[in-house]
């Protein structure tokens, strides 16, 4: 399903791009930072044991993440968004 997602995503945003030639469009994949933590939790000083549980590192419940986690995702896309050309256009950027 998200595959799918995905795929309509960044074609939705290469359209959006290629008719909004002024426009920055970028995409960031939270599935490939979440699967990077999933993989190696020591990593981020997540317990491995806990990982996939509510009220665990990642996890406050079934559907949201916790605080520390947005920190995570809060640095990685600062670090995406630093990456990038201060203006580039008429093309979609993806991490």
């Amino acid at each position: 399903m998200y595959n799918r997602w995905n795929t309509c995503l960044r074609s939705g945003a290469q359209s959006f791009a290629d008719e909004k030639s002024d426009a920055t469009v970028m995409l960031f994949s939270s599935h490939e930072l979440f699967h990077r933590v999933w993989d190696n939790p020591k990593d981020y000083d997540f317990d491995e044991s806990k990982i996939n549980d509510e009220e665990g590192p990642v996890w406050f419940d079934f559907l949201h993440i916790t605080s520390r986690m947005h920190g995570i995702v809060a640095d990685a896309v600062e670090q995406f968004l630093s990456a990038q050309a201060a203006f580039p256009s008429g093309e979609v950027t993806e991490v």
